[in-house]
């Protein structure tokens, strides 16, 4: 039930299908649940090794699933321009000191 829940999250936040979710993670059980959420609603999942850096971001994904330690490296190449702007999801907590409310909005 889970993994159908996360699929039609992602639907709710306006995802369309065939739309590329990209997916830097190491190989853990989350990432396995995230790949069956996309697909039960026929996104395509875009995976990435997470040690290439800017390199992933060339997918054009509309949203990137990660870890929170990540988050603040992936927000600030959104504001250089080397990545699109796109919808950031996370696994974990987020570092502490983040400028991010744990909604999904910068403040």
């Amino acid at each position: 039930m889970a993994v159908l829940n996360f699929g039609r999250d992602l639907r709710a936040l306006g995802i369309p299908q065939v739309c590329k979710i990209g997916m830097p993670l190491e190989t853990r059980w989350e990432w396995l649940a995230s790949a069956y959420g996309v697909w039960s609603q026929c996104m395509v999942l875009a995976t990435v090794n997470a040690n290439l850096g800017e390199a992933f971001v060339q997918r054009s994904c509309a949203v990137i699933m990660t870890v929170g330690e990540r988050v603040l490296s992936l927000i600030a190449m959104i504001e250089r321009g080397s990545m699109p702007y796109c919808i950031l999801t996370y696994l974990d907590a987020l570092p502490g000191g983040h400028p991010c409310d744990g909604r999904g909005r910068t403040l």
